[in-house]
């Protein structure tokens, strides 16, 4: 229960590591705020994202970049859900 915070970082090694990616260089910053209660897990995700691809127009480097938060909510129980409200 309560909270529990983890950063997450990527830097160019890892996509070095993966052929065949249409991403050749990039810097990625996650943090993560984990909140466990009794009967659901609440995370809220802070992403900060450089990224650097070929344009598919010109064939030139072009950083991309994503400065974005968002929250995923799992509700866990017996009931079974087919919608996607809580």
């Amino acid at each position: 229960m309560g909270h529990h915070l983890f950063d997450f970082e990527i830097d160019n090694a890892f996509f070095e590591e993966l052929d065949y990616s249409l991403i050749q260089k990039g810097d990625v910053h996650v943090s993560m705020d984990l909140e466990k209660k009794e009967t659901m897990l609440i995370v809220l995700f802070d992403l900060k994202v450089t990224v650097e691809s070929e344009c598919n127009l010109c064939t030139e480097p072009v950083d991309f970049k994503i400065d974005n938060t968002f929250q995923l909510i799992y509700k866990f129980g017996l009931e079974e859900m087919d919608d996607e409200t809580i």
